[in-house]
């Protein structure tokens, strides 16, 4: 798997970059990225990865357009695990460079199944209590928190502490995991 993705890493990288200098319209978003970047996942998930999600992909691709797979998962339909894996390789990077950009193309989806800035459904969501006790939800595709402003706030400087202690631990030759 880890040769899989190092395969992939350069591949949406590229397709970072290109959505940052040549951005997709929304409503054109899965079209870019059936046409620009799923051959490529394809050709990289074939020549690194299991050869049973290759084959998985290769069946997902006879039966249907990767235009439409892409769709597919940006709308939420049911799809079986190599065309999740197909759609979600290929956007990630794509809607990640578009930020809140990408919104319109999933329809102002706004609840809480639906990622807050683009609307898109999550590749991770998990609750976990905010700097102020409460509930916040965590949705990554850029680990974004819905936690209040300023308990976001909060995180952040909880964050920095962290970073500053690690970078004296290291200086000094002592190491923390926790």
């Amino acid at each position: 798997m880890l040769r899989l993705f190092a395969a992939l890493l350069p591949i949406e990288e590229e397709a970072f970059l290109d959505a940052r200098t040549a951005p997709p319209a929304p409503g054109r978003i899965a079209a870019h990225v059936a046409e620009r970047v799923v051959p490529r996942i394809v050709d990289a998930t074939t020549g690194a990865g299991p050869e049973r999600l290759a084959e998985e992909i290769a069946d997902c691709l006879d039966k249907s357009s990767a235009q439409a797979i892409v769709a597919g998962w940006m709308f939420g339909d049911e799809q079986a695990p190599a065309e999740r894996y197909l759609a979600r390789a290929a956007l990630s990077p794509v809607l990640e460079a578009l930020g809140p950009d990408a919104a319109p193309a999933f329809h102002s989806r706004r609840d809480p199944r639906h990622c807050p800035g683009c609307g898109g459904p999550p590749q991770l969501s998990c609750f976990k209590l905010a700097a102020d006790d409460r509930p916040a939800v965590v949705a990554s595709r850029r680990a974004r928190s819905l936690a209040s402003p300023a308990a976001r706030k909060a995180e952040e400087d909880a964050a920095d502490e962290q970073s500053s202690a690690c970078r004296v631990l290291r200086r000094s030759g002592r190491a923390s995991l926790g």
